[in-house]
């Protein structure tokens, strides 16, 4: 049922209003656009090469024989045709049916910033509490020269299975209750990730990659740009 009411219909009109001369009033040349940074000009034009098939797949795939299934965690190799790197792909089966997904650098010389999980998490990483659901399971299968896991990791309050559908070539994950899909990750190829770099004086764009300019504000990353994006729907 859906209640309609003068009063907060004169409460919304006049928010938005005042949103809008709020609005009106910023300064826009005191922010960024999507152009004048670096990481997400850099992403948007892989996705439009995605879209407009320069691309015709998707560089990123699940190296062969990487993929380790446990009750706990699924963890693969995710390996890149573009630059050679590896990243380690972990999605974890967490208390009531939550998976965390992280992709991280494999044996990278830069440790990445892992700090957001203490401040974003109730109880910080060591708070995370893994599935104790006691009928786990896992069937692989190959189709068209694709190797895919499907993980059943725990029900819902309803009965329903709840799935993780791992594809290798081209890499992608899926969410699914019983069998309808409910998130997909990956599934548009959006996937793009910068690894870390040392710096070094030697290169070319040094500047470039390690600091970015904006009008009087300078951007500094001391350890390079560490950017990543995908596509979940």
């Amino acid at each position: 049922m859906i209640l309609f009411s003068n009063k907060l219909l004169r409460l919304a009109t006049t928010c938005s209003v005042a949103f809008i001369l709020l609005t009106l009033s910023v300064k826009q040349e005191d922010f960024k656009k999507c152009d004048d940074s670096s990481f997400c000009k850099l992403h948007r034009e892989y996705a439009d090469s995605v879209t407009g098939k320069q691309l015709k797949s998707s560089p990123y795939s699940i190296l062969p024989d990487s993929t380790f299934i446990t009750p706990k965690e699924l963890i693969a190799t995710i390996t890149s045709s573009k630059d050679d790197s590896n990243l380690k792909l972990t999605a974890s089966f967490l208390k009531d049916g939550i998976v965390r997904m992280r992709v991280q650098e494999l044996n990278s010389e830069i440790p990445r910033y892992q700090g957001p999980g203490d401040y974003v998490l109730v109880n910080g990483e060591k708070g995370l509490v893994s599935s104790s659901y006691d009928q786990f399971k896992v069937d692989s299968s190959s189709k068209d020269g694709s190797k895919s896991h499907l993980v059943t990791y725990n029900q819902n309050s309803n009965g329903a299975d709840l799935k993780l559908l791992l594809v290798e070539n081209p890499f992608s994950l899926t969410l699914l209750e019983n069998d309808d899909p409910i998130i997909k990750v990956n599934s548009l190829g959006f996937f793009n990730f910068e690894t870390l770099k040392p710096k070094t004086n030697s290169s070319e764009g040094v500047e470039q990659v390690f600091e970015e300019h904006f009008k009087t504000w300078t951007d500094k990353r001391p350890r390079g740009p560490q950017s990543f994006a995908t596509d979940i729907t």
